[in-house]
């Protein structure tokens, strides 16, 4: 997973996919001048550290569930990216270790 991958979920996820569920976070973002745009250096949800390594971790239990499979369709079929729902499903994944909403 690049990057720019891990801060797009991210992104995706606090904008439209998981603030449903979630208040207490804290992002900690760059500019990014290589990509010319912002990026996500890690989330901080209830204090626990969503870094990239928990992300690809959740992207890999994704794949593994069969209860997911239109999240498993819309990443494998986009190449990496994905739509808000997705996003907070992987990101439900990496905070919980589980898909508790939705």
């Amino acid at each position: 997973m690049t990057d720019c991958e891990y801060s797009d979920i991210l992104t995706t996820a606090i904008e439209g996919g998981s603030n449903y569920w979630f208040s207490d976070h804290r992002v900690e973002a760059f500019y990014c001048e290589q990509m010319k745009r912002v990026m996500i250096r890690c989330v901080i949800v209830d204090k626990m550290l969503i870094d990239k390594k928990r992300v690809e971790s959740a992207v890999e239990s994704l794949m593994k569930r069969v209860d997911c499979k239109n999240a498993r369709m819309d990443w494998s079929s986009e190449g990496s990216a994905c739509d808000a729902e997705t996003a907070d499903i992987i990101f439900q994944l990496a905070v919980f270790g589980d898909v508790i909403y939705g």
